[in-house]
Parts: C-alpha cells; structure tokens; sequence
C-alpha cells in the first residue's frame, strides 16, 4: 500500500504532536528518543535516530513502537518503517497501524528494587521505603508503616544507584496494602507522580523502557 493510499484512511487513534518527544521501541540499539517533526492522518515523520550523535539506520518494513503521551495519558503505536518517499525530508518515516491507549493503572510496571524516601510535613512522614515496581505513572514501595493519606503531595525520592542521579519528584498515596508475605516492610503503597516537568517524565520513561530492555536481555540469555 503506497503512503498516499495509507494517508486517506481514518486516523487510527492520538498520535503525538510535532515537537513533541517519543521513543522508538524496536531496534537493536533502542530504546531511543527522537522528536517528532511531521504527522499526517496515519503518517508520523520523526528525525534519524542517533547514539551518540550517529545515526542509527532504520531498515524499510521494520515493525516498531512509538512510545509518547496523549492528553498526559500513556501510548503506543505500533508502526512500519518505509522509504523516505521522493521529495520528503529525511528522517525516520512511519506508517502507523495501530495505536493503544493505556489507562494510567495499565501503565507498563517493571521491577525495580532500590532504596526511597517520603516526606512530609502535614501529615507528618518521613519514611524510608524499597521500590518493588515502577512505571512510567508511579511506583509501588515497600515500607515498616502504612502511609495513608491520599490526595496529598508528597517528597517523593529515588536513589537509583549506580552512579546514576537521585530521581526527586511529588508524589500522591493511590493505595495502601498489606502484603501476605510480610517481612520487615510488610506494607505496599503504590504512589502516582504528579506535577511531573518533561524532562522527568522523559527521564522516567526512558527509565521504563531501558529496563524493560534489561529484563527482555536475561529472558532471553542474550546479556
């Protein structure tokens, strides 16, 4: 199907926004941020690809992910990559097939186990909790005590370890469990981020993706 004939049908649901950043899911050195310059009906235009100022080279056909947000909710297109068509700009070409939108309590979660800190003036908490999981929307902590206080930012901070920046943020209580399995943190708190810059959200999200990549490599022996 030639691109004009693709770009008459009905739009296949929220693309991103020129301007607006993304992440290509898909290719050997993903995943990696570009900036989408072009959309047009099922048609997206992103810039080239690069690790470090080199240009990562896109095969025709190649099915990818597109990654971004919505109206601050969570999508995925699942796309081709084609020629540059005669005339056009460089950059990486899509044709979008199908767009999924996921509601922010379906936000991809992946394991992750590093040390954080909630605090707090009214109410009083300052409680230092073990991540379990982490999404692009928030995370699921373990702590000694429940904190029960919804509707109420939080200091929320991340010691992500490995030379890698403390990720600081607001944060509000979603929901309060008590584990079966008790332990010494017997209790789960899944907190939302709130107030996010873009550039935490670009941080968190590539943070998701780049780990997702970790788990896919073990799965798969191919570390």
């Amino acid at each position: 199907m030639s691109l004009a004939a693709r770009n008459d049908a009905t739009r296949v649901g929220p693309l991103p926004a020129p301007g607006q950043a993304a992440w290509i899911e898909g290719i050997p050195a993903g995943p990696l941020e570009v900036c989408v310059e072009q959309v047009d009906a099922a048609i997206v235009r992103t810039d080239l690809p690069r690790v470090g100022g080199v240009v990562i080279p896109v095969r025709a056909r190649t099915s990818l992910e597109l990654h971004y947000t919505a109206a601050s909710v969570p999508c995925v297109a699942r796309a081709r990559a084609v020629a540059t068509p005669a005339g056009r700009p460089d950059g990486l070409w899509l044709v979008v097939d199908s767009v999924e939108r996921m509601q922010r309590r379906e936000a991809v979660r992946v394991p992750l186990a590093v040390m954080a800190h909630v605090r707090c003036d009214d109410p009083c908490v300052d409680e230092v909790a073990a991540t379990e999981d982490i999404s692009s929307t928030g995370v699921l902590l373990r702590t000694t005590k429940p904190i029960d206080a919804r509707g109420v930012p939080m200091s929320l901070t991340i010691h992500l370890g490995d030379g890698e920046d403390d990720f600081a943020c607001l944060a509000e209580v979603a929901r309060v469990l008590r584990s079966p399995h008790g332990g010494t943190r017997p209790w789960q708190v899944g907190m939302c981020f709130s107030g996010l810059e873009r550039v935490d959200e670009e941080r968190v999200t590539r943070l998701v993706f780049e780990r997702q990549r970790e788990l896919r490599k073990r799965a798969t022996g191919r570390e």
